[in-house]
């Protein structure tokens, strides 16, 4: 037979401490349901590749490959 504690006993410093990690993951949780999954703000894809061109930082393979993986999406208009 298998009994399950319904009490525990910690103190004042640990439920800080589980309080404190719970809080920031709640945090976190929230950032990612409703910003990480949210519509790109450009949804154009010459708009968007020429976004990534401007900045100066990426070579034109990762801009192809940027493109062809952009063209699949369903967030980008053609």
């Amino acid at each position: 037979m298998i009994t399950c504690m319904n009490t525990v006993t910690i103190t004042k410093t640990q439920y800080r401490a589980l309080k404190e990690r719970a809080d920031a993951y709640a945090r976190i949780t929230s950032v990612v349901r409703n910003d990480l999954f949210a519509p790109p703000p450009i949804r154009n894809l010459k708009a968007t590749i020429d976004a990534f061109r401007k900045t100066g930082k990426y070579n034109t393979a990762f801009l192809k490959s940027l493109e062809r993986g952009l063209r699949e999406s369903a967030f980008i208009t053609k």
